[in-house]
């Protein structure tokens, strides 16, 4: 019953692109040239494939900011990118 289910659901959200076009991650990272680049090599492929989009939000201090959304138990943010250094 349980593989049964699975393949229902996942067959429905397979042939439901309109669900899917409605998605949309947000992602905290770096701004500037990066940012313009990332979106070229990673966002703008991503979205193109899946029909998911990317609301990408050029912040700083992003090791800090995640770190207080989880103490709230409040993430707001989907993808974070973070430098190894945190």
């Amino acid at each position: 019953m349980t593989k049964t289910l699975t393949a229902l659901t996942a067959g429905f959200l397979l042939a439901s692109g309109a669900a899917q076009a409605q998605l949309t991650l947000i992602y905290a990272r770096s701004g500037g040239g990066l940012a313009q680049v990332m979106q070229a090599v990673f966002d703008d492929p991503f979205t193109a494939e899946t029909g998911i989009a990317m609301n990408a939000l050029a912040t700083s201090g992003r090791a800090a900011v995640i770190r207080a959304m989880m103490a709230a138990g409040l993430p707001t943010w989907d993808v974070v990118e973070l430098n190894p250094v945190y």
